[in-house]
C-alpha cells in the first residue's frame, strides 16, 4: 500500500471512529424520561390509547 493509499485509511477510520464514540457519548448521557419536566410516570401509567 502506498503512503497516500494508508494516510486515507487512517483519516477514514478515524473520523468513523470518532463519529461513533461522539454519538454514544450523547446517548449514554442524555437524561432519563423521569428526569424531564412535565413528564409524570404515574398520571400515565395504565392510560391506554384508544
Amino acid at each position: 500500500m502506498t503512503f497516500g493509499g494508508l494516510c486515507v485509511m487512517v483519516l477514514s477510520i478515524g473520523s468513523v471512529l470518532s463519529m461513533l464514540a461522539f454519538c454514544l457519548y450523547k446517548v449514554f448521557t442524555l437524561p432519563s424520561v423521569e428526569d424531564e419536566p412535565g413528564f409524570d410516570c404515574k398520571a400515565t401509567a395504565g392510560q391506554s390509547k384508544d
